[in-house]
């Protein structure tokens, strides 16, 4: 997705409004455009801002068979 002057709006107000860092804000901007409902990060900083739900990634590891 390109960076349209609308996105970069909406990532200057999530900065601006929430203390998102700016280059954090354009990714959060551009998901929010690209109608996104949940972001996945491990930027503790950034779980649980409005607009759109961020969380931590669940992670499954595979169970690895090592007596076969």
């Amino acid at each position: 997705m390109m960076l349209t002057r609308r996105i970069a709006e909406v990532a200057r107000d999530l900065a601006w409004d929430h203390g998102i860092h700016p280059r954090d804000s354009v990714h959060v901007a551009s998901a929010i455009a690209a109608k996104i409902t949940v972001l996945n990060t491990f930027d503790k900083k950034l779980i649980g801002n409005p607009a759109i739900t961020i969380e931590e990634p669940t992670i499954k590891e595979p169970e690895l068979d090592f007596e076969g």
